[in-house]
């Protein structure tokens, strides 16, 4: 066998096996991303499906035992309020979550209906100011009236 063959062949396997991987590790990495009130009225068709489902945490719902490490709370959708989704999750508590914050949680429905996270994303309330001085979510917040332009240092006038 000549080596220019070889290599070819060499190159084949290796492209034919990175495709292979590719191929079967994909589709178990990514999940699709559900508002709390579409996973809710699609919540049958997803029964079985790993799907990463985001809402905000209702005010009081959020329980943990630190012995277990189990983590029980409960989202709600953004827009449609009446709309939730009962959430478990076992492992450290985030210590960003907290009521009303918004969260990304990847699993999928248990037998008992709770949503069984494997993993949990806690998305953290903007804190970048505008140039008019008012936070990037336009809440004024007490004692947050600094003014200054993007990445601009202060005017000293010399």
């Amino acid at each position: 066998m000549s080596s220019r063959l070889k290599v070819s062949l060499a190159i084949a396997i290796v492209f034919g096996a990175i495709l292979f991987i590719a191929a079967t590790s994909l589709p178990k990495n990514t999940a699709a991303f559900y508002p709390v009130a579409k996973y809710v009225d699609q919540q049958d068709q997803l029964a079985d499906r790993f799907v990463k489902v985001e809402g905000n945490v209702v005010p009081g719902s959020i329980k943990y035992e630190t012995k277990s490490m189990d983590l029980r709370f409960t989202l709600e959708d953004q827009q449609q309020k009446g709309k939730r989704v009962d959430v478990f999750y076992n492992g450290v508590k985030p210590d960003t979550l907290q009521d009303g914050i918004t969260v990304v949680a990847a699993g999928r429905m248990g037998a008992d209906g709770t949503f069984a996270a494997k993993d949990l994303i806690v998305k953290c309330p903007s804190r970048y100011i505008t140039t008019d001085g008012k936070p990037a979510d336009g809440k004024q917040q007490p004692g947050n009236n600094r003014q200054t332009g993007a990445g601009s240092p202060p005017n000293t006038g010399r």
